[in-house]
């Protein structure tokens, strides 16, 4: 396996509508580490699939230069870097055997059979499809023909492993089930693995390393923790975690020794050491975010320091089974509270919530950077 490295890599594409250039990546330096399993994500058009293609080789780069293992790449024929990609499309030969459909490309290498056979039966053993190996694609269920595509790459033994985005086309239980398979992959293969979605839960429960991107640009590089915790910005606060963080303009108001968020409605007071750090703001408008998940019911937070009480009214209620999403009213904003199943909740009446100040999150109101 290889490390994979980009160096001030760009993409310059002609708009089609005005025919201006547009860059598509920008700017872009990232260090993959061999055998880690590094996750790009972000909206559409992000650039997060051009990225991966250039690795690949199938686009070239306007700027930069990209590295696997330590070769440059950027003049090598994608044939030549060593690379197995797995795309959105199983792209199976529908008159093959799966046999035949993951041993095609070391065939027309001109490997010997008994190698190609010891290949695809170790591929066939890892992914749990060596009862499938006569069967044609006509005869395979989605998940089934994934792993067949994901085998093809296997019995290459590249340097480096490319997905694009290859769960898109499953339903919600077989991107579970396959999530899960590819993980236990990487772990059996050590493998180098640049994985591309655009859904943040694949990426916050597959990847060692996400990358988030936004038109063109990263927004921020770091494990599923440190993103969670400590965003860079208010897209990326609101990018990960389901539901999505929580966001309300406020002003910074200092009354005698306290600091608190004065939403207009609702006063929020803000407790050290997050009031020291606010002291240079104030009379500042910020954007106040906080978690679902760190809002609760009054009777189930009586015992967790530093919460501030909250009375909103219930606009509607979506029960989950195990916990309640409870949409929240302050007048001017909503806020979502994820919440006990056994709250007792009603639509148009006041609940009262608290909210976890301990983990709340501040943003400047003009960049969108984090403050706190």
């Amino acid at each position: 396996m290889a490390d994979v490295i980009l160096k001030h890599v760009g993409k310059l594409f002609k708009s089609k509508k005005s025919g201006e250039d547009v860059w598509a990546v920008k700017d872009f330096n990232l260090e993959i580490k061999d055998k880690e399993f590094c996750v790009f994500v972000g909206p559409s058009g992000c650039g997060k699939t051009t990225t991966l293609r250039m690795v690949a080789g199938l686009e070239d780069a306007t700027e930069g230069e990209i590295y696997i293992g330590d070769v440059l790449v950027n003049n090598m024929q994608p044939k030549d870097r060593n690379i197995a990609m797995v795309f959105q499309n199983y792209a199976l030969y529908p008159h093959m055997t799966v046999f035949n459909n993951m041993a095609f490309g070391l065939k027309l290498r001109g490997m010997p059979k008994k190698e190609i056979k010891q290949r695809v039966e170790e591929a066939a053993e890892i992914l749990e499809i060596t009862h499938l190996l006569n069967r044609k694609p006509k005869a395979l269920s989605g998940g089934q023909r994934q792993r067949v595509a994901v085998g093809r790459a296997i019995v290459r033994r590249p340097k480096v492993f490319l997905f694009d985005e290859p769960l898109s086309n499953l339903d919600a239980k077989l991107r579970v089930e396959m999530r899960t398979q590819l993980k236990k992959i990487h772990k059996t293969l050590e493998a180098t693995i640049i994985y591309v979605t655009h859904d943040q839960i694949e990426a916050m429960t597959m990847g060692d390393q996400i990358v988030i991107m936004k038109d063109g640009l990263i927004q921020q590089i770091a494990d599923p923790i440190t993103l969670y915790d400590k965003p860079n910005n208010k897209f990326v606060a609101g990018f990960i975690g389901t539901p999505p963080m929580n966001f309300v303009e406020c002003l910074v108001v200092k009354r005698g020794k306290e600091i608190y968020l004065d939403e207009g409605k609702i006063s929020l007071q803000v407790n050290s050491p997050i009031s020291d750090m606010l002291e240079k703001c104030v009379d500042t408008k910020v954007i106040f975010g906080i978690r679902p998940e760190d809002i609760y019911d009054k009777f189930f937070a009586r015992s967790i320091p530093g919460c501030c009480p909250v009375k909103l009214k219930v606009d509607l209620i979506e029960p989950m089974g195990n916990e309640v999403y409870v949409h929240l009213t302050t007048g001017q904003n909503l806020l979502l509270a994820r919440l006990d199943s056994h709250v007792k909740a009603e639509v148009e009446k006041d609940l009262e919530v608290v909210f976890n100040m301990n983990k709340i999150h501040i943003f400047d109101a003009e960049t969108n950077k984090t403050i706190i």
